[in-house]
């Protein structure tokens, strides 16, 4: 991978609109994107020797796609709109660019959105979600 500030990581909630506008969540400082395989183990006891040596074995499982980032939270439409995605249970659209790598967009389930503040700090938030359904791929911007 080409050397890219952390900065270029970028998610993008949608509008819902067709054909859908994806708008930065521009607060986000920091965001993990992890791609999961689950396993599956397929090993099988040797019909000639049952006793002998298993020899592990394996498929591909559920894929996940999961997303996690904290950030300063605003009175942004956009934060709003993602606040209210999670307060009623809807799945937007996200699209994440990952620079010099590829874009995922889908729907997105918003696993917690947590708000915090101090009285001698911003107000900041951290959030999880998880890609569900169709997940489509491309070209990163």
């Amino acid at each position: 991978m080409v050397n890219t500030p952390g900065k270029e990581l970028t998610i993008k909630v949608g509008d819902g609109a067709d054909p859908e506008v994806f708008s930065l969540i521009c607060d986000v400082k920091d965001k993990t994107l992890t791609i999961n395989n689950n396993q599956i183990d397929t090993t099988t006891p040797s019909c000639t020797d049952p006793t002998g040596k298993l020899i592990s074995s394996s498929e591909y499982g559920v894929q996940t796609l999961s997303l996690s980032g904290s950030g300063l939270a605003n009175d942004g439409a956009v934060f709003q709109r993602f606040h209210d995605a999670c307060l009623n249970q809807t799945k937007p659209n996200i699209e994440v660019n990952v620079p010099n790598v590829k874009k995922y967009t889908g729907a997105a389930f918003i696993e917690s959105l947590d708000i915090q503040g101090t009285f001698d700090d911003m107000v900041t938030f951290d959030f999880s979600l998880s890609m569900t359904g169709t997940i489509t791929v491309g070209d990163a911007d």
